[in-house]
Formats: structure tokens, C-alpha cells, sequence
């Protein structure tokens, strides 16, 4: 059952990169129920910046973004994306 609700889901994964997406620009959908990929850091801010700013090429870029141990975010973008969600643990500090 819940493998078929997920594979129902229109869902992305991106990579630490997404190749050729600075030319091409990202695969355009707006109907993706999640959305998973890398977060930009404070590390990673300065890259985006001088690659913004033409001081860098893609190539060295991804160069110096690819090292980088960034975690992913998910973002449930849907309300039947949302209905997957489960409260597994609650911690009170």
C-alpha cells in the first residue's frame, strides 16, 4: 500500500548537482508533490555568490561545491504529500 501511494507521488531527488542546470535550468514541474535535495550553507554561500557573479565557471563551481557534506531537505509540497507525514518521536527540551 505504501509503496503504491509513493509511486503515485510525483517525486524529485536531486543529486549534489544537477548537471547542466545553471544552463538549461531546473527540470520546470510544478505539479511535484516532494522535492528532496541538498541545502545551500553558510559554506556554500560564497561559491553561489562569485559563481553568480562570473568570478567562477560551472566547472569550478562543482568543483568546490561537490566536497561539501550538505544534508537534504524535503519539502512535501501537497496536502497528499502532507498526509504521508507521521509524528514518530516528540522531544521536550
Amino acid at each position: 500500500m505504501r509503496l503504491t501511494v509513493l509511486s503515485a507521488l510525483g517525486i524529485i531527488k536531486s543529486g549534489t548537482y544537477l548537471e547542466g542546470s545553471s544552463k538549461k535550468g531546473l527540470p520546470i514541474r510544478n505539479t511535484w508533490d516532494i522535492v528532496c535535495g541538498p541545502v545551500a550553507n553558510d559554506q556554500t554561500a560564497p561559491v553561489i555568490d562569485l559563481f553568480l557573479d562570473g568570478m567562477y565557471d560551472e566547472e569550478e563551481a562543482i568543483k568546490r561545491l561537490l566536497p561539501q557534506k550538505l544534508r537534504d531537505q524535503f519539502v512535501f509540497k501537497t496536502p497528499e504529500a502532507i498526509s504521508l507525514l507521521r509524528c514518530k518521536e516528540v522531544i521536550c527540551l
